[in-house]
């Protein structure tokens, strides 16, 4: 979930630079800097981005109601944690993962492991 929401402001953000690109290229275009052909290309790129967002919206939709089923709920809209980008693993947090795995793995003997060495 946080991953979608994540690609989603990242097409927010793109969107808003291509709209920003784009009054550029108007105001070259109309200064006779930039040519017609420039100022189509970035009106492509604008069209372009708006058309990722709606295309994440529903993949969200669809991810939040396939999740709510999952839990027994009614469909709706999921209560996130952390921004995605805030939830840095850093090395001692990934070691301290990493042990409690292997913890959790040594605690279930018929468990299979790949033998290690060689």
């Amino acid at each position: 979930m946080r991953e979608l929401d994540y690609e989603l402001e990242i097409s927010r953000a793109t969107l808003a630079t291509r709209q920003d690109s784009l009054h550029l290229t108007i105001d070259r275009q109309s200064g006779g800097v930039a040519t017609l052909l420039d100022l189509r290309q970035a009106e492509q790129l604008v069209d372009t981005a708006e058309q990722a967002i709606p295309v994440l919206q529903q993949q969200i939709d669809q991810t939040e109601y396939q999740l709510t089923l999952l839990l027994g709920q009614n469909p709706g809209g999921i209560v996130r944690g952390q921004d995605f980008m805030k939830q840095g693993v850093g090395p001692r947090r990934a070691r301290r993962i990493a042990v409690s795995i292997a913890r959790t793995e040594a605690g279930h003997p018929g468990r299979r492991t790949e033998p290690s060495g060689g």
